[in-house]
């Protein structure tokens, strides 16, 4: 029905928001009427006419920017992505994105998910502009924010990420991480985008919905849905979501190039040719495609523009007022007949202009020109007025022109492609943040809310205990000036009492006595015999508190309780003592709120810095080039790194290690391939202090740490280790070394103690204020100096080693001390270090040739074992012949042939265990059946068993009906994978263009070095080291500036000093005795995240900690800490922290026992 003549008086109220929902609430103030009047202008306005939502207004902000009823503008920010936005942000994720590896998924809430994906240094290097940058290239972490039914984006932003992850989450995490993102792309010109993880049988599928209320798909290749974050089932429309279900793809809309019939028939029925032609004859597909309209004709262009090509409505306005149209698209249809076939000329233009650019953005022939426009708020007072968000677009909107831009400063952002996706990043990132302000407020607000009503409720108390204290003493003071009159009352009472005469009579014979005026009777107010009281009204001439004016204009009088077991004085006595009681309480209750007051004025505060440290979006840090390393930075400011795995020591050797370096390990199994690089300067040497504390660490790394043993590491230099074998020439798998056991620099026994701490990182103008904080204080001449035409010499002394050592190790400070102790105790370390001749070296090297053989007889068993496969059998004879060449070749050969392998070092001793108990004999009755089996079927080779099973039915493997992935029933081989909606072919990766390319040369010069194409594609392949020549001086300047950065490090900041972020480092305990935060940590049994949690607790409480860096503590992730500790460790309380920790303890134990005693 058509609206009331009269408008309502109030406007439409938004007070609610939703996740991008407004709801139009009832006005107690309006009528049923003027409410009904109110909703259809609302939805005049909205450009929709549809009266199944009269009661209850629900749009998507996307679908309207802003509306306006009765003159009052109700604008909200836009906040859920369009079919073109999501066509932009495809395309930016496409050149960005694509070939990275998941690595994690995390929950931020029920509908929000952040997913890590890690991009190797290889492809970073691949994607870099000069050689140097290449050569440079370190890997990258990229985190993308899911909404589901909203939007999706990189992020350089940290969000608070929940602590166990869902249900729904872990099953993303089972199938999709670790695998590599193969494909992006929009489901034809429609609201949901597709992404590809892995290949072949293991390749998986996330879908994500953007329209309604959103929706997170994972499905298999063949698209069946494995989980979902909700399950949608519509009967009437033949749609099912549902687990173990095939996704439904072909209700999406299909792209296609509209014609001017197309735009004819969309401004009369709301459909297109192809719409109306599909639902001839088919009613229900009618009502699907007019989404429940039927074949009512639109009423306005937005409506039109909506049903047929899906317009949302901002850009419906848009094509509107580029054809030109008055009013835009809010203008009726149908058009006049003299302006008809112009306004269909011009929609028409305008309808295949916007398609052609959906077209060009996804093919890459199109960039995005991300707007965004604001505009001026103020509060409903108007007395401020600040610039907020309104609108952002991937290009101009015509009606956005003359307004406000927003412009944000493209930070790294070189891709022009990629403007988009950092553009809304930024937008609601900003958004975000002032939902986080306007939720600090609130915490505030109710905190202070709190601790008034506590005061209040104190001081109502406190009044009320001094008033009934006060009425006590009124009433024994006016007792006593009336003795005689109280005295009368209680005898005239007493006697009626005890001459027989039941209540009834004396009350009624008081009543009758008061009429007659008796003044005992009229002093008897009323009686409370069963209590064996009576209340008196006496005159009172003392104060006016708590007084009764009767009428007549008669004295003031005090009602007065009073016991007729009791005299007047007695009674006056019980007044006088209950006065006392009420005094001592308003006492000890004055007493307790003071500590209630004092107990919610910390609990206030403590909310609102909860609430202030909670609720902050900070920028996401780029994670240091060396923190995938275990590092520490040395007391002489040298930078140590240490591989983790064999992978990492490939790196260090193959990439970081460069001439001036020091190269440091240990004959010991597990230990970390170690490097020394020289402190930032001129000099490039490294001293010999530094070599001793990275020794203790390679120790503290390796298997000596949990078997207490102390021995020695050793170092050289980066000329002595070669990746070719000294015998065979072969060149050494990765992680495997070759070093000559002559060149090989003993360093001093290790104490097995180490340290944790924190370091802080501040700004660049901090620098020079803390240059003086680690100097180097040894010897700079540990460099090996070799003859080049003595290398085979290793017997006449011919190549001079000196390097500065000592046999043994003073226990050094374990960090508990102050710090001028810690310096004195450096410095006499250093002159230990300086004063030791370099001819104790060779009993040294004496005293570990075994262990050198019998490792140099494990890495030939290492590099010799080439088979792929290989039997039992046939491992046991290679392990016996590798045995036996080793002894032979310890008696012929010389000691040049050491090699270091840190992939058998570093591997699990669980295998080990393994392979030792492979030599167990069996259990009693297998080996008579393994006996009887052998002299069965001794004579049978494969192909006789090969048939023998076949003709038993049996394939000889054991075959389950439940996936092995998911647990779910495995869905039948002949499942079609279903067609994807017309959608135009997306522009290929910018790595996939330069590997086309670059296969095309491989193939042209394939038949000159084909193993040098081979051995490109793999580095391609996982993005390893790009094909690219960099001289060695432009590598020791690139190595420079990086390993410089270390000087803005510091372990104890100055107050003036502007903190960016804390690092957490275990390093041996004398790198740790200049930090300001620092514990001592030893062999144990802790895990590393319980060590991290109790050091983390221990070091926040510090009475010294200033507020920077306890913000900079608080911003640590627990797992980043957790990862610089050894495996089984125990943490050492600091001086005085665990005696602070008692107390507080006890100081708590005490406060709630004596809440319970009152």
């Amino acid at each position: 029905r058509a609206p009331r003549a009269r408008a309502p008086e109030h406007p439409v109220r938004a007070t609610h928001l939703v996740r991008g929902v407004v709801l139009i609430h009832r006005d107690s103030r309006v009528g049923a009427r003027a409410r009904r009047a109110r909703h259809k202008l609302a939805f005049k306005a909205l450009g929709t006419t549809s009266s199944a939502e009269c009661r209850r207004l629900a749009l998507p902000v996307a679908d309207v920017s802003r509306f306006t009823v009765a003159g009052v503008s109700c604008a909200m920010p836009k906040s859920k992505f369009t079919t073109f936005d999501i066509a932009a942000e495809v395309a930016a994720l496409r050149r960005s994105v694509l070939g990275c590896w998941l690595a994690n998924v995390y929950d931020l809430d029920s509908r929000t998910y952040a997913f890590k994906f890690n991009k190797p240094s290889g492809a970073v290097a691949r994607d870099a502009d000069t050689p140097a940058a290449a050569s440079d290239a370190e890997s990258e972490k990229i985190h993308i924010i899911i909404e589901s039914g909203n939007r999706f984006h990189r992020t350089k932003y940290e969000r608070v990420k929940n602590d166990a992850p869902s249900k729904f989450n872990a099953k993303l995490r089972m199938h999709v991480r670790t695998k590599r993102l193969n494909d992006v792309r929009q489901f034809g010109r429609d609201r949901a985008v597709d992404f590809t993880f892995g290949g072949g049988d293991t390749e998986c599928h996330i879908i994500v919905e953007f329209y309604g209320q959103g929706n997170i798909i994972l499905t298999d290749k063949n698209y069946t849905v494995l989980t979902l974050l909700r399950t949608h089932r519509d009967d009437a429309k033949g749609v099912k979501i549902l687990g173990n279900h095939t996704y439904p793809l072909d209700r999406f809309r299909a792209f296609k190039q509209y014609e001017r019939e197309d735009v004819v028939c969309a401004l009369a029925s709301g459909m297109t040719v192809d719409d109306v032609a599909a639902a001839d004859g088919d009613a229900d597909a009618a009502d699907e495609k007019t989404d429940g309209a039927g074949t009512r004709s639109p009423g306005t262009i937005r409506e039109a523009l909506a049903r047929a090509f899906g317009y949302a409505p901002p850009f419906a306005e848009h094509v509107a007022l580029t054809a030109g149209i008055p009013n835009g698209a809010s203008a009726s249809l149908p058009f006049d007949d003299a302006v008809r076939d112009a306004y269909i000329d011009a929609l028409t233009t305008a309808v295949q202009g916007l398609e052609s650019w959906f077209e060009g953005v996804t093919t890459g022939a199109v960039v995005a020109t991300p707007v965004v426009t604001t505009k001026m708020d103020s509060k409903a007072d108007g007395s401020e007025a600040i610039e907020i968000f309104d609108d952002f677009s991937p290009f101009p909107l015509k009606q956005n022109e003359g307004k406000p831009v927003k412009e944000f400063p493209m930070d790294g952002v070189t891709d022009p492609a990629c403007a988009f996706d950092h553009v809304v990043d930024e937008y609601f990132t900003a958004l975000e943040s002032q939902s986080g302000v306007l939720a600090r407020r609130k915490v505030e607000a109710q905190a202070i809310t709190k601790l008034e009503k506590t005061l209040k409720d104190v001081e109502n108390r406190a009044a009320q205990l001094e008033l009934e204290r006060e009425k006590e003493e009124q009433r024994a003071v006016l007792i006593e000036y009336n003795l005689e009159a109280v005295d009368r009352a209680l005898d005239a009472v007493n006697s009626a009492l005890a001459s027989g005469m039941s209540w009834t009579e004396l009350e009624m014979m008081i009543k009758e006595e008061r009429r007659l005026g008796n003044p005992v009777a009229s002093m008897i107010k009323s009686l409370d015999l069963e209590k064996n009281q009576i209340t008196i009204t006496l005159a009172n001439h003392l104060d006016d508190v708590g007084e009764e004016k009767p009428s007549g204009g008669k004295a003031k009088r005090v009602t007065v309780v009073v016991d007729l077991g009791l005299s007047a004085h007695a009674n006056a006595s019980v007044h006088f003592a209950a006065k006392k009681k009420h005094a001592e309480k308003f006492g000890k209750t004055m007493e307790a709120q003071s500590k209630a007051v004092a107990i919610a004025e910390a609990k206030a505060k403590a909310a609102i810095e909860r609430a202030g440290n909670s609720a902050a979006i900070s920028r996401a840090r780029q994670t240091l080039w060396f923190e995938k390393f275990n590092w520490f930075v040395t007391s002489e400011n040298c930078l140590v790194l240490q591989a983790k795995d064999a992978t990492q020591a490939e790196m260090l050797i193959s990439k970081y290690m460069l001439p001036g370096d020091a190269f440091v390990h240990a004959d010991v199994t597990q230990a970390p391939v170690t490097l020394v690089k020289p402190p930032p300067g001129d000099y490039r040497a490294v001293p010999s202090y530094s070599l001793t504390q990275a020794g203790a660490a390679v120790m503290c790394r390796s298997s000596a740490w949990t078997s207490r043993a102390v021995t020695s590491a050793w170092w050289t230099t980066p000329n002595c280790v070669s990746k070719i074998a000294a015998l065979a020439g072969d060149k050494l798998p990765p992680g495997v070394v070759n070093v000559a056991r002559v060149d090989k620099q003993f360093l001093p026994p290790a104490q097995l103690v180490m340290g944790f701490g924190l370091m802080f990182v501040v700004s660049e103008k901090n620098v020079d204020a803390h240059k003086n904080d680690r100097l180097v204080r040894s010897d700079f001449d540990v460099t090996l100096e070799q003859d080049e035409g003595d290398s085979d010499d290793d017997d006449d002394g011919g190549d001079v080693v000196e390097i500065k050592r000592r046999d043994r190790v003073e226990p050094s400070d374990d960090g508990d001390g102050d710090g001028d102790g810690d310096d004195d105790k450096d410095d006499e370390d250093v002159d230990i270090v300086n004063k030791l001749a370099s001819s104790n070296l060779q009993s040294i090297n004496d005293t570990d040739d075994a262990l050198a053989n019998k490792h140099r007889g494990d890495a030939h068993a290492t590099k010799q074992t080439a088979s792929p496969r290989m039997s039992a059998k046939e491992r046991r004879a290679q392990k016996k012949k590798g045995k036996k060449g080793g002894k032979a070749s310890d008696d012929d050969d010389d000691d040049d042939d050491n090699f270091v392998d840190p992939l058998a070092q570093l591997s699990s001793p669980t295998k080990a265990g393994k392979a030792a108990g492979a030599g167990k004999p069996l259990p009693r009755g297998k080996a008579a059946k393994l006996k009887r089996a052998k002299a069965k079927y001794g004579d049978q080779d494969d192909e006789d068993r090969e048939l023998a099973m076949a003709f038993l039915g049996a394939d000889g493997t054991k075959k389950s009906s439940k996936s092995a992935t998911d647990g779910q029933t495995t869905v039948n081989a002949d499942v079609t994978k279903p067609e994807a909606p017309t959608a135009p072919t997306p522009a290929p990766a910018p790595f996939k263009q330069r590997d086309a390319e670059k296969r095309a040369r491989r193939e042209a010069k394939a038949a000159e070095d084909a193993e040098d194409v081979v051995a490109d594609d793999d580095n391609d392949e996982r993005g390893g080291a790009t094909d690219v020549t960099v001289s060695v001086e432009e590598r020791l300047k690139a190595d420079a500036e990086r390993v410089s950065f270390i000087n803005r490090i510091v372990g104890a900041p100055f107050k003036e000093d502007d903190i960016e972020y804390a690092l957490p480092v275990c390093a041996p305990i004398a790198a740790t005795n200049a930090l300001k935060y620092r514990m001592k940590v030893t062999p144990g049994s802790q895990k590393k995240g319980k060590a991290a949690k109790v050091a983390m607790e221990i070091l926040m409480r510090a009475p010294f900690a200033s507020k920077p860096e306890l913000d900079a503590m608080r911003a640590l992730a627990d797992a980043d800490v957790a990862h610089v500790f050894p495996s089984g460790c125990k943490v050492s309380y600091p001086p005085g922290a665990l005696k602070s920790m008692q107390n507080t303890k006890k100081s708590s134990n005490a406060s709630r026992g004596s809440k319970k005693k009152r």
